[in-house]
């Protein structure tokens, strides 16, 4: 995020910054038989409102437990589900 913040790429059309800003996002869940995909996208959807809500340009993880780091086996990533082998 710091990246894109640095290359200041104007964005003349926005209400809420002169440069391109980003929000994410992000749903961290284990995947199941009862957690379909899309209640995962749903969450990452509404973390993703609540990132825009808290003034953009950052994140907001989403989590059914307290804050960790995800591993790589519990992201679901658009359609896809990704399980380590």
């Amino acid at each position: 995020m710091a990246e894109v913040k640095k290359l200041q790429i104007p964005h003349p059309q926005s209400l809420v910054s002169q440069y391109v800003t980003i929000s994410l996002g992000i749903s961290c869940q284990i995947p199941s038989q009862e957690l379909q995909q899309k209640s995962a996208i749903a969450a990452a959807d509404a973390a993703l409102y609540q990132a825009k809500q808290q003034g953009r340009d950052r994140f907001y993880l989403s989590s059914k437990r307290r804050p960790r780091l995800c591993r790589r086996d519990e992201f679901w990533t658009g359609f896809a589900v990704y399980t380590r082998s």
